[in-house]
């Protein structure tokens, strides 16, 4: 069984809310498989839409957290295989926000890519519950101001970088155990 298809979709939200509430579910499904915690900060005045929280006890800190900017971008459909990244424009506040090394908890962008079509989002059956298509993660920690008057930056999110229970968990014991799993590596932009 699809999801069922609705004549007017516009009746429940815009797309952009749509987007939001989305790429949030991606993120809340691959948290509570590891049984992290999921929290909103009030008030998103600091580019951050989910403070995610562990119980990993480390090497130099226990209970980390990681703070994370949600982003849901409409694509035709799923990576190319041989695609190797894809590109993500982020404006100079946001760019600024995640490259700070100052703060306490990581950051990182995560960019859920979703099929134009809305009924393509989510599909189910009895036995089963699938979320199209994929969520990847970067980090812009360190990464070097830009150039006077620049507005924006286009990234190259590697495809490697899914955000998935395997990293999630890695991301948490390595924070937790004090290395420095997200200091921003090699070129990040087109």
């Amino acid at each position: 069984m699809n999801f069922p298809t609705i004549s007017d979709p516009t009746f429940y939200s815009a797309l952009s809310a749509k987007q939001e509430g989305f790429a949030g579910a991606h993120i809340r499904a691959i948290c509570s498989s590891l049984g992290c915690g999921v929290a909103k900060p009030e008030p998103d005045d600091d580019k951050l839409d989910f403070t995610i929280s562990s119980k990993v006890r480390g090497k130099v800190i226990n209970k980390p957290k990681i703070d994370v900017q949600s982003k849901c971008y409409l694509v035709h459909s799923p990576l190319p295989t041989e695609q190797q990244d894809f590109g993500y424009q982020v404006d100079l506040e946001l760019y600024d926000s995640l490259r700070d090394v100052m703060v306490a908890s990581p950051r990182l962008l995560v960019v859920t890519l979703v099929p134009y079509n809305c009924d393509a989002w989510i599909k189910y059956t009895n036995e089963t519950t699938s979320l199209s298509f994929c969520s990847y993660w970067i980090s812009l920690r360190g990464m070097p101001s830009l150039p006077e008057g620049q507005q924006s930056k286009t990234l190259r999110i590697p495809k490697a970088n899914i955000f998935s229970a395997t990293f999630l968990h890695e991301a948490m014991q390595g924070t937790a155990d004090g290395q420095d799993l997200f200091a921003a590596k090699g070129p990040t932009d087109e």
